[in-house]
């Protein structure tokens, strides 16, 4: 096989497209997040919506975020420092760290919703319906081939 079309994909290939499709997201999604003046990043709002849902322990928040422990501190002292989030020690394991939404973050989180709902709807716009529903069951499909995969590897 030629390495150049396993870069670029062959014609019959959606992954490129999945790759390149989500990378231009997440720069419109960023961009959007700044000119909106939130201060925040997709991957920020990410880790404020898994906060959200209660105080989370670094390390389980690094395992579902897939960052490593290193970016993830980055992006939680950011946020700390922004006063969105706040750092405790667990009371039932002292070497752990638990990481709890504020006040302010909870706010921001409120405010940048309909941001991102607005974008989502101006990413869709021209797909009706039906072919929402057609994407939704191919991109279903990859995903369970793609974990099939990752059962076989581990």
């Amino acid at each position: 096989m030629n390495p150049d079309k396993l870069l670029t994909g062959s014609k019959k290939s959606i992954v490129p497209w999945l790759g390149k499709t989500m990378k231009h997201i997440d720069i419109l999604m960023n961009a959007v997040l700044h000119h909106s003046g939130l201060d925040l990043t997709k991957n920020q709002i990410k880790v404020l919506q898994l906060i959200h849902a209660g105080m989370k322990n670094q390390s389980d928040l690094s395992v579902i975020t897939e960052r490593n422990k290193s970016s993830l501190s980055r992006i939680i002292q950011s946020l700390e420092r922004k006063g969105f989030v706040r750092k405790k020690v667990d009371k039932n394991d002292k070497r752990q760290q638990l990481v709890e939404l504020t006040d302010k973050g909870r706010e921001k989180l409120i405010e940048a919703v309909p941001v991102l709902e607005t974008n989502f709807r101006k990413m869709e716009h021209g797909i009706d319906d039906s072919e929402l529903e057609q994407l939704k069951s191919i991109l279903s499909k990859i995903l369970k081939n793609v974990e099939k995969e990752l059962e076989k590897l581990n």
